[in-house]
């Protein structure tokens, strides 16, 4: 009988066990109710829908549950981290090879005067990724999906989009750039996921919890649409800033880049192409 009464105690052996499954438990139980009211709010026709506003209650909501970082929870991230290494590349090998390329749960900004190649790079960089297997979103906020595609084509037949642009080719050029567009977007379709302007913040953090991607490239920060009338752009720049990495980089496990163009009026800046 006291050995029965012994084997029925709880016991602290495997607390740390029956702590992870009520963790995860509570997490799903979350998740559940989460998307019966996202069902709801979708259904209910009475009120504005914002797929994105509702993206970010579910993060905020989610942080409430897991803000909190046991010493035990940091060293197996930790473990993780050094254990399952994932990275992804700048597009540009020299680049690479200083900085070890991009990395999950982080936020860069590409920052650049007008027209030294940001686009260009952003470009190369996503391909490349695209083409290791790495999910790619692209939030182009300068250009169309279309024009997205048929200027990577220009660039790789070498051939001048403004020729293109002002009918200065032949018939046999034009079916040629025609062609090879498609075939890019029927290459790329599978790993690359282009979203076109307007675009809030929260409008990508829903394309992020929608898509998951690996990474995200944001072309560029001030097309983006939510700026207040009272904010400054400094200030508008440095919320977009933190709410891109708290909230879409770290929750969605991907690394999130930002073109930015530096102002030529500034003399006290460094005339050259940084990632910060």
């Amino acid at each position: 009988y006291l050995t029965k009464l012994v084997g029925s105690a709880p016991m602290s052996l495997n607390c740390m066990d029956y702590a992870i499954i009520i963790k995860k438990a509570s997490e799903r139980r979350i998740g559940i109710t989460f998307a019966n009211k996202l069902v709801n709010h979708a259904y209910d026709e009475s009120n504005d829908f914002s797929l994105g506003e509702e993206a970010l209650a579910m993060v905020k909501e989610s942080h409430t549950y897991s803000s909190r970082i046991t010493p035990i929870d940091a060293s197996n991230k930790m473990n993780e981290l050094v254990d399952n290494t994932r990275c992804f590349t700048t597009g540009v090998k020299d680049v690479d090879d200083k900085i070890s390329g991009l990395f999950p749960e982080e936020f860069s900004v590409l920052a650049g005067y007008p027209g030294c190649g940001k686009s260009a790079i952003k470009s190369q960089g996503a391909r490349r990724n695209a083409e290791n297997g790495k999910k790619v979103l692209l939030i182009d906020l300068e250009m169309t999906a279309s024009q997205t595609w048929f200027r990577m084509a220009c660039g790789d037949l070498e051939i001048d989009v403004n020729t293109i642009r002002g009918g200065k080719v032949d018939e046999s050029t034009r079916n040629t750039i025609k062609a090879y567009s498609r075939e890019l977007a029927n290459k790329y379709k599978k790993n690359m996921v282009i979203y076109q302007a307007p675009m809030t913040p929260t409008d990508i953090l829903g394309a992020a919890m929608m898509e998951q991607p690996d990474i995200v490239y944001v072309d560029t920060m001030k097309n983006l649409a939510g700026k207040q009338n009272n904010q400054s752009t400094q200030q508008w720049y440095d919320e977009v800033c933190n709410f891109l990495r708290i909230n879409v980089a770290q929750p969605v496990g991907c690394h999130v880049q930002v073109l930015h163009h530096v102002n030529r009026s500034s003399e006290s800046e460094n005339r050259s192409l940084g990632i910060q």
